[in-house]
């Protein structure tokens, strides 16, 4: 587990730009800023993460914590009397528990992280305490400082810096270099943790790359998607055409439709590339880099020299890389807008404003609450969601079931047997309707067929398909994947994220299913409608408005 530690002095454009870059070629997990300066203002962006800024409504400097978006985390402020600014940070990780404090002294303040306890487990703390100590080479000690050494005679907290550690802060006016940014840990992590100092990032505090061993995560990949688009279609019908020719149709209807399934997601293997999106791709260049590597030399140059020369061509360097950040970031919004035509465009459009207003960023999943504790794992939740929903109460469907037994009763005594509508096979008009309705790009169910590899088939695999609904339409029996249901809780809005009841359930079920769902429902509408059996209200009827 890779943390991040960094005094941004101020977390502008070109900054936030760097630090995007260095999340990603770091792989960091979560980033512990202070300094932000944001106040009232929305943090950047950082596709991938979830950003917890500070709530304060006074003038506090404001701190920022990044959490990856596939990690399980709690972050909270920490009331404080004074300016002292601290973040609490559960995260879960295989099942255990880890604390992280994210914490902001300003030099005026007095430190106080307001920890209540001596011995703490799994537990960094971690930020600019502003504390002064010979311990760590300050030739003073302030009340900061104290409280430092305090915390670390008093619990098991260790202090990883020491007046051999790399400093971290470069003092432009006066030229000296200090110590200000500190991390502690608990003692039964310490052979588990490392701490490295960074090359600058554009701040005069130099960013701390704290490394966690930790026991690798469960597989928590995504599964690859097709991509329809790359589909060599011809092929996946000569394919799906081979199979299907060497079925055994006189298998029961079960062994049939799995036949069935088989032969096209094995089509389709073969023929429709898969993969994941590719990782965010973030605004660069050579012009950026270069300026940014100048940049770097320039600082070095002034901390090994700090004349008034060296200073000022730091600025000047620094300065550079600002001017070129937002150059290039404003080139980038007027090429991605220009390209857009909203005659064409317009889910791009609405999925461009999805992004800029926050709807479409993933947040952080969070234990559930459970009265055995808090559910962690993916298999303690799925446990969680299935006892909730096994105990809802459903409604039960009494009164139209009667209601049809009594109509189906009807006619038979009027007019003999039910009516042909009822007993002819349904027809490839019929199926060829319904493939129509159905919608690509939509997730399918626990046999993993979409849409898109239904409606591609040949004629050759669709009158295969056809034979199959029309053998469950006289059989009557339902084949068993069809009555099974992928169920996915999507989160209420504005509902707590740690409550069981937050979640309502959304069931993904068998495409194949659903077509032959729909041509039956074609089929009984028309005749409701036909014998003026359907609601009397219009707004009712459906496929009809007020008007008619």
């Amino acid at each position: 587990m890779n943390v991040l530690l960094w005094n941004a002095e101020g977390l502008g454009p070109s900054k936030a730009l760097e630090l995007k870059i260095f999340l990603k070629d770091k792989k960091i997990h979560i980033a512990l800023i202070q300094e932000t300066k944001l106040r009232s203002k929305l943090p950047p962006s950082f596709p991938g993460y979830e950003p917890y800024k500070c709530t304060c409504t006074n003038t506090c400097q404001g701190i920022l914590t990044l959490i990856k978006t596939d990690i399980q985390a709690q972050v909270s402020k920490v009331k404080t009397n004074d300016a002292n600014d601290i973040h609490h940070i559960n995260i879960w990780h295989n099942g255990q528990k880890y604390t992280l404090y994210n914490v902001y002294s300003p030099p005026t303040t007095t430190f106080d992280a307001q920890l209540q306890e001596i011995n703490f487990k799994r537990t960094i703390l971690a930020g600019d305490t502003n504390g002064h100590s010979p311990t760590w080479g300050y030739e003073d000690r302030n009340p900061s400082g104290r409280y430092v050494e305090e915390l670390t005679n008093t619990t098991n907290l260790i202090l990883l810096q020491d007046k051999n550690s790399k400093e971290t802060l470069f003092h432009r006016p006066s030229g000296k270099t200090f110590r200000p940014d500190h991390t502690l840990i608990s003692a039964d992590i310490r052979n588990q943790c490392q701490i490295e100092v960074m090359e600058d990032l554009g701040s005069d505090h130099l960013p701390i790359l704290i490394t966690l061993e930790v026991d690798r995560e469960e597989n928590t990949r995504r599964d690859p998607r097709w991509n329809y688009c790359k589909a060599d279609w011809q092929e996946y019908r000569n394919k799906t055409d081979d199979t299907l020719r060497t079925l055994d149709c006189n298998k029961d209807i079960d062994s049939q439709v799995t036949d069935f399934t088989n032969a096209i997601l094995q089509a389709a293997s073969a023929t429709i590339p898969r993969g994941n999106r590719k990782k965010y791709s973030i605004i660069w260049n050579e012009e950026i880099q270069t300026a940014v590597n100048e940049r770097k030399k320039a600082r070095k140059q002034a901390v090994k020299a700090p004349t008034t020369e060296n200073k000022r061509e730091y600025n000047r360097r620094s300065a550079k890389v600002k001017l070129l950040s937002r150059e290039l970031k404003k080139k980038s919004w007027e090429k991605k807008t220009g390209q857009l035509d909203l005659n064409k465009d317009g889910k791009k459009a609405w999925t461009l404003l999805d992004k800029l207003s926050g709807k479409s960023r993933k947040t952080n999943p969070v234990p559930l609450e459970t009265e055995h504790g808090k559910a962690t794992t993916d298999s303690k939740k799925a446990d969680a969601y299935n006892k909730f929903y096994s105990s809802a109460k459903t409604h039960k469907r009494g009164n139209l079931d009667k209601a049809f037994r009594t109509l189906t009763k009807k006619m038979e005594s009027r007019n003999g047997p039910l009516q042909s509508i009822f007993t002819d096979n349904l027809s490839k008009s019929e199926l060829e309707d319904s493939l129509k309705k159905s919608k690509l790009q939509k997730a399918p169910g626990p046999d993993k067929v979409s849409n898109e590899m239904i409606v591609n088939l040949s004629r050759y695999g669709k009158m295969f398909l056809l034979n199959l609904i029309n053998k469950t339409w006289k059989t009557g029996k339902l084949p068993k994947s069809w009555k099974k249901a992928t169920v996915i809780p999507i989160l209420k809005p504005d509902k707590p994220k740690e409550k069981v009841n937050s979640y309502r359930p959304i069931s993904l079920t068998s495409c194949i299913g659903k077509i032959a769902e729909r041509m039956i429902n074609s089929r009984i509408y028309w005749w409701l409608e036909k014998n003026a059996k359907t609601a009397p209200e219009p707004s009712r009827i459906p496929q009809r408005t007020t008007n008619n």
